[in-house]
């Protein structure tokens, strides 16, 4: 089964600038390793303001590289992301202490 791990400080950077963008949509784009290959960009990573966590049909259309992580308000911690793949699938997301 494939997962997403996110370090804790990369968490709470994704936190902090979407409760900073709110009421307005972040969007970062998401870099990192798949496997053992070199670093480059996965996918997205946007914040939802209503608070809804799953990914609407234009998330899903407009989505860059094969991975989507939503945020959604009140952003106080893992409770308040989910990762996606391209196909609208939840990816189970964890945080790890190391890369």
């Amino acid at each position: 089964m494939v997962e997403i791990c996110i370090l804790e400080y990369v968490v709470d950077s994704i936190l902090t600038y979407s409760k900073s963008m709110h009421p307005r949509e972040a969007i970062l784009l998401l870099k990192g390793k798949m496997d053992i290959l070199d670093m480059h960009i996965l996918g997205t990573v946007h914040s939802h303001p209503s608070g809804a966590l799953v990914p609407s049909l234009t998330d899903l259309n407009m989505l860059y590289g094969g991975l989507m992580i939503i945020c959604s308000y009140p952003y106080s911690g893992m409770d308040c992301m989910k990762a996606y793949d391209a196909k609208g699938r939840e990816i189970p997301l964890r945080i790890c202490k190391s890369v």
